[in-house]
């Protein structure tokens, strides 16, 4: 797939490639945070009789090569205008799907699973016009670029969900910290921790005010990564330094507790009644 992208790009077309490349790596990234979220195992991992032609580290539902060849060679075979091209397409994926199947990688549920998922995408970045406000006789007030906004909002969340989650990682590496403290620190944290994030805010807002599209939407998953991890491991770095935090007291150890001695008797030996 990759010598594919490349080929397109620099051999073929370098606008059809940018595009192919943009579909490609965004249905990896959806397929890759769905395989996490649904854990779905691949056949051979069930039972030695089924045979596995082919290895695979991560998790199989949905299947990758079955949305990826869908965006791909589905994105090559729409734009071609031939129907020899296109069906052409549907051919190669529907052999690719079938191969995953032979290879024991894959159920069949994962590889319709990543088909629908690949259809869907290509639908969404590549057949679907442009967004174009109501034709009405009456139209409310519409906001200047929602396309472009609502662009940048999905680039915030992400940048901030990967800000946080390599800030709570190294965080909990490094120990972790605890909220517990007197009120007086608690407040100190919430102060100067918020004041940063309030500061960087500010600042941005003056650089990014009058940007708009994706190039308002990647200095802004910069930015809300940069102000998660300030949140989840700066910061409480900068409190576990400044004394205003402390690491959290290690729990109480739960193991089995030795046995009493016996109790002496009158004459110093130990009491028959604790004997074995």
């Amino acid at each position: 797939m990759v010598a594919v992208l490349a080929l397109v790009f620099w051999s073929v077309h370098a606008g059809m490639g940018a595009r192919l490349f943009v579909l490609v790596i965004a249905s990896g990234m959806v397929n890759a945070f769905l395989k996490t979220l649904l854990y779905g195992s691949r056949p051979y991992w069930h039972s030695g009789l089924v045979v596995g032609h082919a290895t695979e580290p991560t998790f199989g539902m949905p299947s990758g090569h079955a949305q990826g060849s869908t965006v791909l060679y589905g994105y090559v075979g729409l734009k071609s205008g031939s129907r020899a091209w296109f069906w052409g397409a549907v051919s190669l994926i529907g052999l690719i799907c079938v191969s995953r199947i032979y290879l024991g990688v894959h159920f069949f549920s994962d590889v319709v699973v990543g088909v629908l998922l690949g259809m869907a995408i290509l639908w969404a970045l590549a057949v679907r016009g442009p967004w174009s406000a109501p034709e009405t006789d009456v139209i409310g007030r519409l906001p200047q670029d929602p396309v472009g906004d609502s662009l940048t909002g999905l680039f915030l969340v992400a940048g901030a969900f990967f800000g946080g989650v390599v800030g709570l990682t190294l965080l909990a590496e490094r120990g972790w910290y605890s909220a517990r403290g007197t009120l007086v620190q608690r407040a100190a944290r919430f102060v100067l921790g918020i004041s940063v994030v309030l500061v960087v805010q500010v600042v941005a807002d003056l650089f990014l005010r009058e940007l708009s599209g994706l190039a308002e939407a990647v200095p802004t998953y910069l930015l809300y990564a940069a102000i998660a991890f300030w949140a989840t491991f700066a910061a409480p770095r900068m409190f576990l330094d400044g004394g205003l935090a402390r690491r959290p007291e290690p729990e109480p150890d739960d193991g089995p507790r030795a046995a009493p001695e016996p109790e002496a008797g009158p004459d110093g030996d130990p009491d028959p009644d604790h004997r074995l």
